[in-house]
């Protein structure tokens, strides 16, 4: 990453690490989701997957992806930086007004029809992978554990998949679990 000034760490989660960056040739401040090493070879996988599924996705509510690598034996890809905060830290604020849920909601669900019109499934949509620019615009982020049905299955058949939680409740009939 010999073109990017690594800035904070943004959040981290079970995959890797988000940090803020500049890349110096767009001279555009970026996020930069860094896979945590040692990968198995299923983490590889789904790494490989949220890249080639982001990649394909152009809309105004879904996280644009511009690149990816490997740097020093580690993959990582380079996405537009949303500048703003989750919907978990908003909600934990207190009542959003009317207007703004409504228009979260709206927005969320248009990114996941959108998806779901390929064929898709994001698997984790959850506050925390909701987040709210600035602006008020809502990004959907996270496609670490998206299906496609165009690629391998990389979860084992009645496997809990996603954050309980916020699992549909057909996703957890499916999985045999009791629910959360």
């Amino acid at each position: 990453m010999k073109d990017h000034d690594l800035f904070e760490e943004l959040g981290r989660g079970s995959m890797g690490t988000v940090v803020r960056a500049r890349h110096r040739g767009l001279d555009r401040e970026v996020a930069i989701k860094i896979i945590a090493a040692p990968m198995d070879a299923d983490a590889l996988s789904r790494f490989h997957r949220e890249v080639k599924v982001l990649s394909e996705l152009a809309h105004p509510h879904i996280v644009r992806l511009y690149s990816s690598g490997v740097h020093n034996g580690q993959p990582y890809f380079m996405m537009e930086l949303v500048k703003g905060h989750n919907l978990t830290r908003s909600l934990s604020e207190g009542p959003a007004a009317p207007v703004d849920g409504i228009r979260w909601m709206y927005e969320a669900a248009d990114a996941l029809a959108y998806i779901h019109g390929r064929q898709l499934t994001h698997r984790d949509v959850k506050p925390a992978n909701l987040v709210v620019e600035d602006g008020g615009r809502l990004v959907l982020m996270d496609f670490g554990l998206v299906r496609d049905p165009r690629s391998t299955a990389l979860t084992r058949a009645g496997a809990l998949i996603g954050t309980p939680r916020y699992l549909a409740p057909e996703a957890i009939h499916e999985a045999g679990a009791a629910p959360p």
